[in-house]
């Protein structure tokens, strides 16, 4: 009996331990034999992917990226504001190294019947089809030295209900509101206001 209680106490003060995942950062959906550990037992592998499009262009940047991230992160999402459209492809799993296949953009262009305004010319009201999954309009505010920037267009539901750590994948600055409906983002404030985190990389990339 005390052999049995004794081994059942050690059992619990074992500390679990993380995972031990790939991990890449490039411009190809090839990636080198490299392995980290997560922080904590409550992280998950993950492989996913960024894309930012630019139509007017036809320019296209893709990164593919393996690692750990927190469970909320696992949640594909895009949004578009007229100008640039972004994507982010996530799969999950909860094995050491479950995540050796990279994952490459998967985004849906079909107009979905959804329409938002969109800011071009400094007017915000132009007009935009809504594609795929992205059925909410949104306005951004970025304040730069008192002076504040908006954007508007297009987004995923996951855009509007995930939480800070996961649109850390989008890479963005600034407070998004999102509403449901044909042009509800005409006026700023409607709907529900986010805080996203900031992105100089996809910025950067596309200059």
């Amino acid at each position: 009996m005390n052999l049995l209680l004794l081994t059942f106490t050690a059992g619990l003060l074992t500390p679990a331990l993380s995972l031990t995942c790939h991990v890449c950062d490039k411009d190809t959906p090839s990636c080198s034999e490299s392995f980290d550990q997560c922080p904590s037992d409550g992280h998950r592998c993950a492989s996913w992917s960024t894309t930012t499009s630019v139509p007017l262009t036809g320019q296209d940047l893709e990164v593919y990226l393996q690692g750990c991230v927190l469970p909320d992160q696992c949640s594909s999402m895009s949004y578009t504001d007229g100008k640039t459209r972004h994507v982010v492809n996530v799969e999950c799993c909860n094995t050491d190294r479950c995540n050796s296949q990279a994952v490459t953009g998967r985004s849906v262009n079909n107009n979905n019947g959804r329409h938002c305004y969109y800011c071009n010319d400094n007017t915000c009201k132009a007009t935009l089809n809504c594609t795929g999954s992205e059925d909410h309009c949104f306005t951004n505010t970025v304040y730069d030295g008192g002076v504040a920037a908006v954007s508007r267009g297009c987004a995923s539901k996951q855009v509007c209900d995930s939480s800070q750590s996961a649109k850390g994948l989008l890479e963005l600055t600034g407070s998004i509101h999102c509403c449901q409906g044909d042009l509800c983002n005409g006026a700023l404030g409607s709907g529900t206001s986010l805080v996203l985190l900031a992105a100089p990389l996809l910025s950067a990339a596309l200059l």
